[in-house]
């Protein structure tokens, strides 16, 4: 196995800004999906097409150990391991540019306090008509218990 990383830092919300508005991303009357996002069983990630946190609900928080304001102010390069970074990024640009409109991959982040999770990442492009990617949804679940069994 091969191991690869990305040095490139991480586009992040400046210090003490407000991430910008998302509630376009879930329109009005649609209040089940919202909450279906914030009281899903797994951690639920909208992502921008540059990586970073737009949207997390509150599982993923919990996952990483930080809070919501936290992680909108980080990018999904920022909580990987720096091991499978390189893997995680080819599929990210993948599904910005189109060639892909889904991807799955067992993946390892890192923790605030620094120990390793293992999680399977289930991650879609949402495009608009044009067929331009606008976000990804990512799913994570946490897989570590199995991966120490």
């Amino acid at each position: 196995m091969s191991t690869q990383r990305d040095f490139t830092p991480a586009q992040s919300q400046p210090q003490g800004q407000r991430p910008p508005a998302t509630d376009h991303l879930f329109p009005a009357g649609e209040d089940h999906f919202r909450l279906a996002f914030e009281h899903a069983a797994f951690a639920v990630a909208l992502v921008s097409t540059k990586g970073d946190f737009l949207r997390v609900n509150p599982f993923a928080c919990r996952l990483f150990g930080y809070t919501e304001q936290e992680l909108l102010r980080l990018s999904f390069q920022a909580v990987t391991h720096p091991d499978d970074l390189h893997v995680g990024l080819d599929l990210f640009r993948d599904l910005v540019a189109g060639r892909r409109d889904h991807a799955w991959l067992e993946k390892r982040y890192i923790h605030r306090d620094g120990h390793v999770i293992w999680a399977f990442l289930s991650t879609a492009a949402v495009r608009n008509d044009a067929g331009a990617t606008l976000y990804m949804v990512s799913q994570i679940q946490d897989v570590s218990e199995r991966k120490a069994a």
